[in-house]
């Protein structure tokens, strides 16, 4: 298990992304309707609430969460849609 998953599926433009862990496995659903490089910042900014455990987290400290999740993604590198490889 703790695979990463990344789906694009249509959403509402309020939400960019979400992540959900199922059995060990992460799946980061991403808004289709987004162009490419919005799509790719919301994998990133996702795979750090991963890396961090914030789903682990209590979600009393959601802000936080975020925040930290958005400072990091800065240094993670490009991500290729093509080959859904990230990591």
């Amino acid at each position: 298990m703790d695979r990463i998953i990344i789906k694009l599926i249509p959403m509402t433009t309020k939400v960019k992304g979400v992540t959900v862990e199922h059995n060990g496995d992460y799946y980061v659903l991403v808004n289709e309707n987004y162009n490419e490089y919005t799509r790719w910042r919301a994998v990133r900014h996702e795979i750090e609430h991963i890396r961090k455990h914030h789903l682990d987290d209590n979600l009393t400290y959601i802000a936080d969460c975020e925040m930290a999740a958005h400072i990091a993604e800065r240094d993670i590198s490009p991500v290729d849609f093509e080959r859904k490889e990230f990591f």
